[in-house]
């Protein structure tokens, strides 16, 4: 393969600063053998450009939007506000109770950060998406903000952001403290933050599903930006950019649709 290849690339979603230092030899020994390394984790960025002395870009998330957009016939959104993977307990025990006083349509999941695991990947991700284009808002967090020891306060966000906003979802929750969410989530409401007490959280989604037309425009935008910006063309077209490579017809077909696609979720 080594053989054969032109340049090597290499992608890693995931990879926390405080971990370099303790996978040193690894990066070291195997990332460096790689031209071109990639990561979703920004903060991440310069430490290992200077451990494996090879070129480091961050790469943001992206999101399949021939997937993930709303069809024109997709069901309504019977789902009021959707959770999934880790959350704060407290808030998941508010929406619960919620849930069984005031009759709100509160859709989770059941595993446990110990047990992300499952049989058939395929039916996860049809089943996520599915439950996101049936959702009126979408819960989102920082990348694994309760667990410290792993991040050792560094800020980063991940697929559910995208995957919210692609979806057509209202994301509620806590707005990442990072100058990068801010560049790439830059619209009015692009997330609406939660309120500290039960009774604000209820009013807040009472007045959401009152405000149609605020709604629809933070639809409309969240789909828009993703069109335009968030498509794994994008992600691919910088990894082609970046080392030298031509983009690819197919890739500029793709990106055109994209556009095409988007001109219906143009907002005033």
């Amino acid at each position: 393969w080594e053989q054969q290849r032109k340049y090597s690339v290499c992608w890693i979603d995931e990879i926390w600063l405080a971990s370099l230092e303790v996978n040193r030899s690894l990066c070291e020994n195997i990332l460096s053998k790689f031209d071109f390394i990639f990561t979703g984790c920004q903060g991440s960025v310069k430490r290992l450009q200077e451990i494996v002395h090879k070129p480091c870009c961050y790469i943001p998330p992206g999101v399949d939007m021939l997937k993930f957009i709303p069809k024109a016939s997709a069901p309504e959104r019977d789902i009021g506000i959707y959770s999934m993977g880790r959350r704060p307990n407290i808030l998941h025990q508010k929406l619960l109770a919620l849930k069984e006083s005031k009759g709100i349509t509160y859709r989770y999941d059941g595993l446990s950060s110990s047990a992300l695991y499952v049989k058939d990947y395929r039916v996860h991700r049809d089943n996520l998406r599915e439950s996101l284009q049936k959702s009126r808002s979408f819960l989102v967090f920082p990348s694994k903000f309760d667990v410290l020891n792993q991040t050792h306060g560094q800020v980063e966000f991940g697929f559910r952001f995208f995957e919210g906003a692609a979806s057509g979802t209202v994301l509620i929750g806590d707005i990442p403290d990072s100058e990068t969410f801010k560049e790439i989530f830059h619209w009015e409401d692009a997330v609406i933050p939660l309120p500290d007490n039960t009774d604000d959280l209820y009013r807040m989604l009472g007045t959401l599903d009152e405000s149609k037309e605020r709604v629809e425009r933070i639809r409309k935008n969240n789909i828009y930006q993703c069109l335009m910006h968030h498509d794994w063309a994008y992600r691919w077209r910088q990894i082609l950019e970046s080392v030298g490579l031509e983009v690819t017809l197919s890739l500029q077909e793709r990106e055109q649709r994209l556009k095409k696609m988007s001109a219906h979720y143009v907002t005033g």
